[in-house]
C-alpha cells in the first residue's frame, strides 16, 4: 500500500510539472500565451481596436482607453487638439448634433511685409479656411480681425470687421499703413491677427 500511494503521489507530481511548462495557457514560452503589444507607433484608433475598447458616442476609443470626443485634446478625433487664442479656439459639437470640431480662433500674429492683403490670403497660407461666417461654431472670433499699432500684435488694437456679413471680413482689405476703421485711432495699422479654422487637415 505504501508503494502505491508512493506512486500515486509521483504521478500527480508530474501531471502539476507538465501544466506548469511552457505549452500552458498563460505562460511565456507558448504561443497561446502570447500577446500583441501596442507600438508607440500606431494610431489612437488603431490602439483602441485592438485593444478591444468599445465606446458609446460621445465617447472614442484611444490609447486603450474611453475618453470624450468633445475634449480640448481628442476634439472630434484622437489627438486633434484645439488651440485657444485670444478669440475662439473652443471644442464645439457639430451643429447636425453629431461629432466635434475645434472652433476657429485668432491664429499668429503678421505684418504688411508678410504680403497678405486680407484674411482669406493669410488663413490659406497656413493651410486652414478662414473662419468667418461658418455658422457651425456661431460668431467665430466675433466676427472680427483684429488690427494693432505695433509689430507684435501686443498694444492698441482695433476690431475690424464687415458690418453687413460676417464672411464679408474674409477678403476685407487690410488697411496698412492707414487709420483703422472709426471709432479707434489715429494710428497705423502695422499688425493684424485673422480668425482662421483648425481643421488640422481634417476638414
Amino acid at each position: 500500500m505504501k508503494v502505491a500511494t508512493a506512486r500515486g503521489s509521483t504521478l500527480i507530481l508530474h501531471i502539476l510539472v507538465i501544466g506548469c511548462g511552457p505549452g500552458a495557457v498563460g505562460g511565456s514560452g507558448g504561443s497561446s500565451g502570447d500577446s500583441t503589444s501596442v507600438g508607440s507607433s500606431e494610431s489612437a484608433d488603431e490602439q483602441g481596436s485592438e485593444t478591444g475598447v468599445a465606446c458609446e458616442p460621445p465617447l472614442l476609443a484611444c490609447g486603450g482607453v474611453c475618453v470624450w470626443e468633445g475634449s480640448m485634446e481628442n476634439c472630434g478625433a484622437c489627438g486633434h487638439a484645439c488651440e485657444q487664442g485670444i478669440l475662439g479656439g473652443d471644442c464645439f459639437e457639430n451643429v447636425e448634433g453629431e461629432g466635434y470640431h475645434c472652433a476657429p480662433r485668432l491664429e499668429n500674429c503678421f505684418t504688411a511685409e508678410d504680403g497678405f492683403a486680407t484674411c482669406r490670403e493669410y488663413c490659406a497660407s497656413i493651410g486652414e479656411e478662414c473662419g468667418y461666417g461658418l455658422e457651425f461654431e456661431q460668431y467665430a472670433c466675433w466676427d472680427s480681425a483684429l488690427l494693432y499699432a505695433n509689430a507684435l500684435c501686443d498694444s492698441t488694437h482695433a476690431f475690424f470687421r464687415d458690418p453687413d456679413q460676417p464672411e464679408g471680413t474674409c477678403d476685407l482689405p487690410i488697411p496698412w499703413g492707414a487709420d483703422p476703421p472709426p471709432p479707434a485711432g489715429p494710428w497705423p495699422v502695422t499688425s493684424a491677427q485673422c480668425c482662421c479654422t483648425q481643421y488640422g487637415g481634417k476638414g
